[in-house]
């Protein structure tokens, strides 16, 4: 593991494709499906924030994809059609919201 990675340019946000449990003490254990801020990359280990509790450490590289659509706030995956009309339509919606989602029809 390394103790002094290398900041990449700019940060991105990951999105984790399978649990991971931390097992060193440097190390960010996280659930399938968590956003992750990389803070740093260096080779298989990257430095990394969790978004939604701001931890940070360190985390395998292979566990994570970055620039998916799943990483989007504004992307829904496996919504079906109904679905979202439903929500859509919901009172708490406003005029011109949106979700973009999976086709039904090309899968």
């Amino acid at each position: 593991m390394p103790s002094n990675a290398n900041s990449s340019e700019g940060e991105s946000i990951a999105m984790a494709l399978y649990d991971y449990e931390a097992i060193h003490e440097a190390d960010l254990g996280f659930k399938k499906g968590d956003k992750l801020k990389i803070l740093a990359e260096s080779g298989e280990w990257w430095k990394a924030k969790l978004v939604s509790t701001g931890q940070e450490g360190f985390i395998p590289s292979n566990y994570v994809a970055k620039d998916t659509l799943e990483a989007e706030d504004w992307f829904f995956k496996g919504v079906s059609r109904k679905d979202a009309e439903r929500q859509l339509l919901a009172s708490g919606n406003k005029g011109g919201s949106y979700m973009i989602r999976d086709s039904e029809t090309t899968q």
